[in-house]
């Protein structure tokens, strides 16, 4: 099985139908829900998350929109630990929140984390994929 980490970006694509993204992150959560690979979420994603899609959504719609995430089969959340944070801080990364992360998905002994913003994740020590790229080379590439 393939573990993945989620980006923010990838779920707000998908629950804000931003175009052009928003077809590739669809086609990421048919695959996860059809048992493909195995996605997983850091906690503060998922407040991340609710915080940036409350306002186009309302407050109901977001909260839905959380509950779906939660209720996804081979979904699971990850709990970002002191240890995390402080990796961060020694992280070549530029970005703190990305470097936690990667951090986090690193301590997981995740494969991939599968993110619109590769730049930010250049140093990380799991690799950074496009939603596209994650669906095109590595889950039909197996």
């Amino acid at each position: 099985m393939i573990y993945v980490l989620f980006d923010s970006d990838v779920v707000i694509d998908f629950f804000l139908d931003r175009e052009p993204f928003s077809e590739e992150s669809r086609e990421l959560f048919l695959r996860l829900l059809d048992g493909q690979f195995s996605a997983l979420m850091t906690a503060p994603s998922i407040l991340n998350i609710y915080y940036l899609i409350r306002k186009p959504l309302g407050r109901q719609g977001a909260l839905e929109c959380i509950g779906k995430i939660l209720e996804t089969s081979n979904l699971s959340v990850l709990s970002v630990e002191k240890q995390h944070l402080l990796e961060a801080l020694e992280s070549a990364m530029t970005d703190y929140e990305d470097a936690v992360q990667a951090s986090v998905a690193d301590a997981a002994n995740l494969d991939y984390i599968v993110t619109r913003n590769l730049k930010d994740y250049r140093q990380s020590l799991i690799k950074a994929v496009s939603p596209k790229e994650f669906i095109s080379q590595i889950v039909k590439g197996r």
